[in-house]
Parts: C-alpha cells; structure tokens; sequence
C-alpha cells in the first residue's frame, strides 16, 4: 500500500520530470524563439488568474518564453503594488532598448457552461471580473500614454473551450469561439476593434489569435468531459518561474505581487480543499506546495537572493494555511518542494525549506 510518502515522490517526480523535459526543449527552441520574435517583434505580458485552466500560451500555441506571464488570483492586479508596478515599468524599459512594441493581456475567465465553474476569487461574478481588468486597462493606459507603443488589451477566456473573447472601443468584441473566417477577415476585425493600433502590432496579435482559433477547433475535436473542465488541481503554486509547467489544470499559481499575499493563499487553498471534498482530485495524493523564485545566470547576488525568497515564501505559505484553511493540513504534504530557477534556462533547482548546515551554497561564478 502506497504511503503518504510515495504519493509526495509522485507529484515531485511529476513536477520535477516535466521540468526537466521543458527545460531541453526551452533551449533546443532557441533558434524557434529567435525567427518568431524576428517575424513577430512585439513583446507580449499576459496578466492571469492563479487557476489552473487558464494559460494565455498554452491556448494560443505560443512558444514558452515569448509571452511574459504574471498570474494573481482572478488576475485582479493593481499597478500600484510595489513590487508588480516595478516589474511592468521594467519590461516596459527593456521593450523601448529593444525597440519592441507592447501588448498588455489584462484576462478574466469563466464558464459558458456553469456560473460555478466561473472564477472564485470573484465570487463567480463574471461581471465584477470584467470591471476590474476595464479599470487595470485604463491604469496602463494613463501611465504609460506618453507611449503609444503600449496597447493594454481586455481579453476574456471561455475555459469551456479555452476560448478568447477579445474587447476593443465602444464595447465591441471579437469572440473567437465564433469566428470562421479567413486571417484577413481577422486583421480587419482587430482594426475595428483597436484603431489607433499600428499594422505591425496587429499582424503580431493576429498571430495570437490563430493560435488560439486553431487551438478552439482542437479542444472541440477532443469532446473533454465536463469533469475535466473544472478544477483539479493538485499543486499550489507560489512564487515566480512557473510558465514552462504546461500540464493544464494541474496548479494554482499566486505570484508573489499583492501586497496582502495572504490573501490569494487562502483562496487558492480554499479551492484545492474543495478538489478534495468533491472528489475531483484523489484525496489520498493529496496536495503538494512548490514555491519558486528567478534569478539569472551571470547574477549571483540575485541567485542567492532567490534561495531567501523561495524559503520564506514556503514558510510563509504553510503558516497562512494552518491559521486559514485547517482543514487543508491533513491533505498537505508537510514537506514543500522548494527551489529557484534559471530564467535563462528555465531549468528548476530543488534547495530545500533549510539550508544545509555546513555546505556552502553554491556559488556562480
């Protein structure tokens, strides 16, 4: 009989395994990231709930690495949290070095199918969701309007299909659960939607788009249960360094952005309790936090920095839970999985909630 050991191994090894798979296919890919970024030059942020369903690249067939991904839950950021707003103005600067024109995707999600199956954070009011990436777009749009090479975009994602409903001027959408037209029927219709937007941004979100067109017509030829289209997570994910993890609906992922990080914890506990509860994930598996923090490879400083981040984050996670959610703790393995990873190589490093007495830590050189 399987201990509760053995059932932590698994999902390490699961986590681990794909990690390291993404990983040589991250830099065998170069030469793919290097002749899409040369054919679509625009730098692309997508801002995304913590829920497992949604993954802005995965549905668009975007190669991991072009789209800079910040998850939240119910993707409810705020440009005036510190640490958020220093990292946008710093792709932002690092776009206009590279010359790069900016597309911001500010996402909400739900469910055609069931209100229950919209996003938890709000309360499955689809409404209330829309209504604050309408206010996150318009704070883009106030700060950087000296720029108009920055294009925030509300976008919405059906995760009954993994559809995007695209939202312009005047109220006007394009729903691409619906759209059967050609690629220039598509260019026309993104016009409509965005005037004031140059040719060259169209073409490259354009390419999104049949990405995700095309992705719709694949999810309609699988025919997924409806099991599979509501949350089964098993992993709680905090921390940065999660975009290469393409297995869909297997993580909630909280950035470490909002001020309050208490706050999404608890959310995303609360939902993986109810994984349990409903029997939509195997109780005796149970649930395995993994936490993260990013460093590059020529910055030691940054690397070291980043074993301090992902230990409290661990640490901090596990003490919000027991206080929040009790009812969680005998589902959660003890033992987090905790370790930083090289942005550069998207390859992850297991480093322990402790460090090793004794040991150095290693150093780059």
């Amino acid at each position: 009989m399987a201990s509760k050991e053995d059932f932590r191994k698994k999902l390490v090894d699961l986590f681990l395994n794909t990690n390291k798979c993404r990983s040589v296919l991250f830099l065998a890919e170069a030469s793919i990231r290097k002749a899409y970024r040369e054919m679509f030059p625009t730098e692309i942020a997508s801002l995304e709930c913590m829920d497992g369903r949604v993954d802005v690249t995965y549905i668009t067939k975007t190669p991991i690495g072009i789209i800079q991904v910040y998850s939240e839950g119910g993707g409810q950021f705020d440009f005036g949290w510190f640490s958020f707003g220093w990292l946008i103005r710093r792709w932002v600067k690092y776009s206009l070095k590279k010359k790069r024109n900016k597309i911001i995707l500010c996402s909400y999600h739900f469910s055609k199918g069931d209100k229950h199956r919209c996003c938890a954070w709000f309360k499955y009011d689809t409404e209330a969701a829309k209504k604050h990436q309408q206010y996150l777009v318009s704070q883009f749009k106030s700060a950087f309007k000296k720029n108009h090479e920055v294009y925030p975009i509300m976008i919405g994602v059906d995760t009954d299909t993994d559809g995007i409903i695209v939202h312009g001027i005047d109220g006007k959408i394009l729903d691409l659960r619906e759209f059967n037209s050609d690629k220039k029927e598509l260019l026309i219709g993104i016009k409509e939607l965005f005037p004031q937007m140059t040719d060259c941004v169209i073409k490259d979100f354009a390419q999104l788009l049949l990405g995700n067109i095309q992705h719709i017509k694949e999810v309609k030829e699988l025919n997924r249960p409806i099991q599979s289209i509501d949350h089964q997570e098993q992993f709680l994910f905090l921390g940065r360094g999660f975009e290469w993890f393409n297995l869909l609906n297997k993580a909630l992922e909280v950035g470490p952005y909002n001020p309050d990080l208490s706050k999404p914890i608890i959310v995303a506990a609360k939902v993986l309790l109810q994984n349990i509860q409903k029997g939509r994930i195997p109780a005796e598996e149970g649930i395995l936090l993994v936490t993260s923090a990013v460093y590059g490879t020529d910055d030691n400083t940054e690397y070291h920095h980043g074993l301090a981040k992902a230990r409290f984050l661990a640490k901090f996670a596990k003490e919000v839970i027991a206080d929040n959610v009790k009812e969680l703790l005998p589902y959660l393995h003890e033992e987090p999985l905790v370790g930083v990873l090289n942005f550069d190589t998207f390859e992850y490093k297991e480093i322990g909630l402790e460090p090793v007495e004794d040991v150095k830590e290693e150093v780059l050189v």
